[in-house]
């Protein structure tokens, strides 16, 4: 038997066997694994739900943008912006990366700077330059 034939085959009692030992070898060692037989049967503590699932998202897509853009639309160089972080629903690292966000597609990097201002309660931007 040649070792093609291994893989184009079904697999016998005995191998099946060999990878459960060889399972239970990698579980306790601590690893994650999966393998996957020449038939498609898959062995492993990996399940294929937990690959891919993503946090769910604490707010639509584009809606801290939509809040900031008001504020930062009309800004010319050397002026700065107060956008209120009290009554957005947002806390002000979310208000604070939808500005870098948003300065940077309206000017390009490195052209805005922003803080947080916990006196006033509001995300402070200072356009500093850009188109």
């Amino acid at each position: 038997m040649t070792q093609r034939d291994l893989f184009t085959r079904e697999l016998s009692k005995a191998q099946v066997e060999m990878l459960g030992r060889i399972g239970h070898t990698l579980t306790n060692m601590g690893c994650q694994w999966v393998i996957v037989t020449p038939d498609g049967e898959k062995y492993g503590n990996i399940r294929e739900e937990d690959k891919n699932k993503r946090r769910p998202m604490k707010h639509q897509w584009g809606v801290r943008t939509a809040y900031v853009r008001p504020y930062m639309e009309t800004l010319e160089v050397g002026q700065v912006a107060e956008i209120p972080v009290a009554g957005s629903g947002f806390n002000p690292t979310e208000v604070i990366n939808a500005c870098s966000s948003l300065a940077c597609r309206l000017w390009g990097n490195g052209q805005a700077t922003s803080a947080y201002n916990p006196k006033t309660d509001k995300v402070e931007i200072l356009r500093t330059g850009g188109m």
